[in-house]
């Protein structure tokens, strides 16, 4: 596997702070465009935090740790996997709780976590900032809220609502109706940004 210098994505965020929305999208934009390959491919991540994305030197993000991945039979996107132990409670979908079997959709879940902790600079959490208690991010608690409720991440008010209702696709609650990588790619508030064009 190739070295790649750079900063996590998390490292990023405990730096700095909540990102500018443009910065978001363009990493978004990237992230789903390695996902679709990955999809496609067969290939579900199941570990997508924002500690397992790079921003390398030249502002390209990098999905790694493929440690815990999972290959669905026959390259089929549409494919499930058996259940296996979720590794990181607070980016984990609901059904990887709560099935036996789970999707590509997983990642889509995961990635709206990373692109609420990118916008807010915090961990996903149910709990308005203002009224955030003790343990609000642990994860028996997190466990929790995603499978005895309905309950569903706090966006705040200062998300777009293109970004709003793009994060709204991510954490649909049934993994069939949840948005695709590829149709994500789609979105308006992704089709927002326009990579620039280099001159050569």
């Amino acid at each position: 596997m190739a070295y790649v210098p750079g900063t996590t994505l998390h490292t990023l965020v405990t730096t700095f702070g909540a990102l500018p929305e443009r910065q978001v999208v363009r990493y978004t934009q990237q992230l789903l465009q390695a996902l679709a390959v990955c999809h496609r491919s067969g290939i579900i991540h199941r570990d997508l935090t924002s500690t397992n994305v790079l921003l390398t030197l030249h502002d390209r993000v990098v999905i790694i740790d493929f440690a815990s991945a999972r290959v669905l039979g026959g390259g089929n996107p549409q494919a499930r996997v058996s259940n296996c132990t979720p590794l990181t409670p607070l980016w984990s979908a609901p059904e990887m709780y709560t099935t036996a079997l789970y999707s590509c959709a997983v990642d889509i879940w995961s990635l709206g976590c990373v692109v609420l902790e990118l916008l807010t600079g915090r961990l996903p959490s149910f709990t308005p900032t203002s009224q955030t208690a003790t343990g609000a991010h642990e994860p028996l608690n997190t466990i929790y809220r995603l499978t005895s409720t309905d309950s569903t991440f706090v966006l705040p008010s200062t998300v777009t609502p293109d970004a709003t209702r793009f994060l709204q696709s991510c954490f649909e609650r049934n993994p069939s109706l949840r948005i695709t990588a590829q149709q994500a790619l789609l979105h308006p508030w992704i089709q927002s940004y326009t990579p620039p064009s280099h001159i050569c």
